[in-house]
């Protein structure tokens, strides 16, 4: 079990075994990375990024 601070908002979370494991052996992430992000402006980043995604493909 790992503690990490949000980079972001400054709240710690724990980043268990069992996410650690999927994240290094199979979703196969650089063994040097860790997180850096709480869940919740992890979810917030990527949903920002989806809309930018969609706001680009949609045709004017």
């Amino acid at each position: 079990m790992l503690v990490i601070q949000c980079r972001n908002c400054g709240t710690q979370e724990v980043w268990p075994a069992q996410r650690q494991k999927w994240w290094y052996e199979v979703r196969k992430g650089n063994i040097n990375t860790r997180a850096v992000l709480c869940r919740d402006c992890r979810s917030a980043q990527m949903q920002r990024k989806a809309e930018a995604r969609d706001a680009a493909i949609k045709p004017r």
